[in-house]
């Protein structure tokens, strides 16, 4: 970056949150972090560690440091839309997700609104 020939940096924010944003504290701190931004804060089927994922404080860490958030999963691989669009066992994380979400849905037929679409303005 010193040379002017990248503008900026940033990372994707799925990891291990600690490590998230411990990264977001560095100096100079990346410009930008993709983080998973729908209603339950789940990652699904992309968490690859325990514990919680923990995306509104790296949103929050970002922002102290006057980072971008890319918000990313707002329809969580399909569990917050009116349907999932392929066959998924019963205990994996998005088929998980979607029978969470009944509410959502139904709060969405009761509102007339398309689930895909709030879940959008939600993430926004």
């Amino acid at each position: 970056m010193a040379e002017g020939i990248i503008g900026a940096s940033g990372l994707t924010g799925i990891g291990h949150p600690d490590t998230i944003i411990q990264l977001l504290h560095e100096n100079p701190a990346p410009a930008a972090v993709q983080c998973i931004a729908n209603l339950f804060g789940s990652p699904g089927s992309l968490q690859v560690f325990d514990g919680p994922a923990r995306p509104r404080d790296v949103m929050a860490a970002a922002h102290a440091h006057g980072g971008g958030v890319m918000g990313i999963r707002a329809v969580q691989a399909g569990a917050l839309t009116a349907a999932i669009d392929r066959r998924l066992p019963p205990d994996h994380p998005e088929e998980r997700d979607y029978q969470r979400a009944a509410r959502f849905r139904a709060l969405c037929v009761e509102l007339e609104e398309n689930p895909a679409v709030v879940a959008h303005r939600y993430a926004l």
